[in-house]
């Protein structure tokens, strides 16, 4: 069951990250200037194509300890998606910018909660394990 869960919220997560930026939490207008946020979003789109892969994989996957693993990765990559406009790309430097108020806002929440979900999958798949 925690299979199933960790797989389609990482493929959930995944489809957010490869089109939120695009289409539903759009980042700033490129019609002017390509900005920073520009590139943060296409590196979220790298990081969004990975998670769709590793919820197939783990939907695949039968051992537990895979799982486990694999659910571990996740949180490292939910890691990365924060850093990414938080501190390795950036975005505007206006806090008004859409970049600032909505889509980064929005990648973060989407990071944290998977980061909380998938903890809550590994500590349940422990205690069945015990």
């Amino acid at each position: 069951m925690e299979r199933r869960i960790s797989g389609l919220f990482n493929i959930a997560v995944g489809i957010l990250l490869v089109f939120g930026p695009w289409l539903l939490f759009k980042t700033c207008s490129t019609e002017v200037k390509i900005m920073k946020c520009y590139w943060s979003s296409k590196s979220e789109l790298a990081i969004g194509i990975l998670f769709v892969i590793l919820g197939i994989l783990i939907l695949t996957m039968k051992d537990n300890d895979d799982n486990r693993r694999m659910s571990i990765l996740s949180i490292a990559m939910s890691i990365i998606a924060i850093l990414i406009p938080a501190f390795i790309i950036g975005g505007c430097i206006k806090p008004d910018m859409a970049c600032r108020a909505v889509t980064f806002p929005t990648i973060y929440t989407i990071s944290t909660v998977n980061i909380i979900a998938q903890s809550i999958i590994i500590i349940l798949s422990i205690r069945k394990k015990h």
